[in-house]
């Protein structure tokens, strides 16, 4: 091989180096500088953050029914189970309460495409008269 062609291959394999390594970096740089809205904000907050700003609109006491009409109202929120007993095998953390609501309320991506979407999900337990006695705010990640 003549050096002319050795440097073109070497030339080539940087350049496709080069736009492999910032075509990721560019939405990593792009969800890091955008502003958010404030649902994404709260997304990215702490558990206890989001857990304090669902019982600001969702208190201790509220019944089931309402909080499912609640969560019905936030187009974005996914109700994907709820007037769940125990009896049946779903549980709620340490087993609180006597039934549960599952509903995931929004997803994001932390750096680009690179490691995966997070998914929050919250479960609100309730007692024997379908009051409200717990949230547990928990965030699943689906990454490669």
């Amino acid at each position: 091989m003549k050096s002319g062609t050795k440097r073109k291959a070497k030339t080539l394999i940087f350049l496709t180096v080069a736009v492999i390594v910032l075509g990721n970096a560019a939405p990593i740089l792009s969800n890091h500088f955008r502003e958010m809205s404030p649902e994404e904000q709260l997304l990215r907050s702490s558990y206890e953050e989001i857990k304090e700003h669902l019982l600001n609109e969702m208190p201790y006491g509220m019944s089931m029914e309402d909080t499912i009409k609640t969560i019905k109202e936030h187009n974005e929120w996914i109700l994907d189970a709820y007037d769940i007993s125990y009896e049946h095998g779903t549980h709620f953390g340490a087993g609180i309460g006597e039934k549960s609501i599952r509903a995931c309320i929004g997803k994001y991506k932390e750096f680009g495409f690179l490691l995966g979407m997070t998914s929050v999900v919250v479960w609100w337990a309730y007692d024997e008269d379908e009051k409200l006695i717990a949230i547990l705010v928990n965030k699943e990640t689906d990454a490669p």
